[in-house]
């Protein structure tokens, strides 16, 4: 969608008032979209770094994180992918038990009543996502802070909104640089 026009125009004793408030409205949602798009790319960085600090491997761990901007609610929403070891049970941790039902096995002696024993299977808590975003709110304030100051300058939030000005990446190499 393209910038709005300014084309409210109000003539009053020879002077002309013109508003920019679709204008701003618009500049500042489309500032917004593009701040959480980039704290999601680096939380999603600092989350894959996270994750193999830990020690787990492999391909479904790198891309285990996914983000989702969303719109109409302009908000950010990090997770990872449903029904996977990697999701929910790895941040708070289970402790499963599978019921397993008993069963009546035939024998030579007739039959016999046999318990079944139950799977337990446990997940230790590792808690990656809240502690990478605990860990991270400053570098995600001073990305929001850099793109709603840029409100300022017309310009420079053409240039943010337009993605040639990536807060995100600037952070990463930053922080892989030291």
């Amino acid at each position: 969608m393209a910038m709005p026009k300014s084309i409210i125009k109000i003539k009053k004793n020879g002077v002309e008032y013109v508003s920019n408030v679709d204008r701003c409205a618009y500049t500042m949602r489309e500032l917004t979209f593009a701040a959480l798009y980039d704290v999601a790319k680096l939380l999603r960085a600092k989350l894959r770094v996270q994750a193999k600090s830990i020690g787990l491997k492999g391909r479904r761990v790198y891309s285990a994180w996914q983000y989702w901007v969303r719109k109409r609610d302009a908000d950010l929403q990090i997770g990872t992918k449903a029904k996977t070891w990697y999701g929910a049970d790895q941040e708070k941790g289970a402790n499963k038990v599978k019921n397993v039902k008993s069963h009546i096995r035939k024998t030579k002696n007739g039959e016999v009543s046999v318990d079944a024993f139950s799977k337990r299977f446990a997940m230790k808590e590792y808690g990656i996502l809240i502690n990478t975003v605990e860990d991270n709110l400053d570098d995600v304030r001073k990305i929001m802070a850099t793109y709603i100051s840029a409100l300022d300058n017309e310009s420079k939030a053409q240039a943010m909104i337009g993605g040639t000005d990536n807060v995100a990446d600037k952070q990463s190499e930053k922080d892989s640089s030291n």
